[in-house]
């Protein structure tokens, strides 16, 4: 499960830590924004950010191009997508700036699918209406949680993460994620046994399957909820095939926040040592040595798609 982190973690995090530290919790966000925001006055401000951190601590952060295509067939030379990260008319802004107001965001889904345009706007309209629509029984916090459960089907890293950060933001129950499935309601366990049926062989689905979420005891879905949930569960069973199939990215902020807490045991917990024995050798509250460290731990954090770099193993 991704790690969870309250607002209280984090501001404990950078309180007492140097900028090194922090840089590597929040560099994700700021590039995100820089190339994922459609807004801008947002993402120049981004830009410019990157490329004062990017003097004043001696890292490379990217700033014009970004760090991993939308998808991995587009590592391949012969690949051609029309649209990328690029805005080139009036119409694609407008696009952008509709769907970041529906969504709260851009995904790299959308943007591989802007060479499909009348499929993009029904696409996205119903997904709109299942997750964000007021009518309905279930809840938005509720919706997205049955939407995890449906990616974690296909092992879908990419929207699992969207779901959880979505969830999250909701103020959706914390608890419900730390040990998966288990740490839910009785209701939504119950739920998992046709999930998987829908996912993998809805063939053999039977009205005593229904029956049983919808008769006997106390953790019972009724008629509305379990429709609106079977919906949600098909939706994202479609989704996750759509990311698969193209091999979709996922976006940077998503994806970090899926690997904070392997940062946090190794490449952070390294970059304390460093700064450590950077101190008992008499260098300055900079910390100039640890810049290559930095670089590593963000080149890790960064992409999904790069391998790791040929680091030093030796602790001498």
């Amino acid at each position: 499960a991704i790690g969870v982190f309250t607002d209280k973690n984090v501001f404990e995090a950078i309180e007492s830590k140097p900028i090194h530290y922090t840089l590597c919790l929040f560099a994700p966000y700021i590039i995100h924004h820089r190339f994922m925001c459609p807004i801008d006055e947002i993402s120049q401000q981004f830009a410019a950010l990157i490329s004062h951190i990017n003097t004043k601590l001696h890292v490379s952060l990217p700033c014009t191009k970004p760090p991993y295509p939308l998808s991995a067939f587009l590592e391949l030379p012969h690949i051609r997508v029309p649209c990328l990260h690029v805005m080139d008319t009036t119409t694609d802004h407008a696009d952008h700036l509709r769907q970041y107001q529906q969504f709260g965001r851009l995904t790299h889904l959308h943007l591989l699918l802007e060479s499909h345009r009348e499929y993009l706007s029904v696409f996205l309209s119903l997904l709109h209406g299942v997750m964000y629509d007021p009518n309905g029984p279930l809840s938005h916090d509720t919706r997205q949680y049955i939407a995890l459960m449906a990616a974690s089907r296909y092992s879908c890293v990419p929207v699992l993460q969207q779901c959880e950060m979505q969830y999250l933001k909701l103020r959706g129950d914390v608890s419900w994620l730390k040990s998966g499935l288990s740490s839910a309601p009785v209701k939504y366990q119950k739920l998992a046994k046709l999930n998987a049926m829908l996912a993998h062989q809805p063939w053999l689905i039977q009205a005593t399957h229904i029956a049983q979420l919808v008769q006997g005891d106390d953790h019972t879905w009724s008629i509305a909820e379990l429709t609106q949930a079977c919906v949600i569960l098909v939706v994202y069973h479609f989704v996750c095939s759509m990311y698969q199939g193209l091999c979709v990215t996922p976006e940077i902020d998503t994806y970090y926040a899926g690997t904070l807490q392997q940062q946090q045991q190794h490449g952070l917990a390294a970059l304390d040592k460093t700064q450590k024995s950077g101190d008992s050798d008499g260098d300055d509250a900079d910390g100039g040595d640890t810049d290559g460290d930095v670089q590593n731990v963000l080149d890790a954090a960064l992409s999904p798609m790069l391998p790791p770099r040929a680091d030093d193993d030796d602790d001498d």
